[in-house]
């Protein structure tokens, strides 16, 4: 059985700035993405959601003022979530949300070290497996104007 990986950034929506060269990706986080994906069969749909916010608390938090940065992420109850959740609100980036969003379609690829820039907004859809099975996986990384900060969003869906 062939295994593919196809990306496709949808028209216009990928917005990046050039910055230093790319880090390492941790597979403190690759890991539990790849079991959390594979683990969405035929006819599922699930999701992980990871907010992240620099030098302020999130808006809905009650709490006003300075603060260092927040993380939170929300599996929805789905075991193989929890420990991608975990792992990114461990080693997830607050201050540059991109690169979160870059690790996480360079680990769907394969790749030894993420993009050399930081996104700032995208949607892009992986497909893995075969034709006949596997997953649809969206990525989707924008500015959470309800709570503050970014808002990355891991869509899989089972085929």
């Amino acid at each position: 059985m062939r295994s593919e990986l196809v990306f496709c950034i949808m028209s216009g929506l990928g917005v990046v700035s050039f910055a230093a060269q790319a880090a390492a990706i941790d597979d403190r986080v690759c890991k539990p993405l790849k079991v959390f994906v594979r683990s969405v069969h035929a006819h599922e749909k699930r999701q992980v959601v990871f907010n992240a916010i620099w030098g302020q608390p999130f808006k809905d938090s009650g709490e006003a003022g300075y603060a260092l940065g927040g993380k939170e992420c929300t599996h929805g109850g789905y075991e193989p979530a929890k420990p991608l959740c975990k792992a990114l609100v461990e080693v997830g980036s607050m201050e540059f949300p991109g690169v979160n969003a870059a690790d996480v379609l360079a680990c769907l690829s394969n790749a030894r070290k993420g993009v050399p820039f930081d996104i700032k907004a995208i949607d892009a859809s992986v497909s893995m497996g075969t034709p006949d099975a596997g997953q649809e996986i969206e990525v989707i990384l924008a500015e959470d104007p309800k709570r503050g900060g970014s808002i990355m969003t891991i869509v899989v869906e089972g085929y």
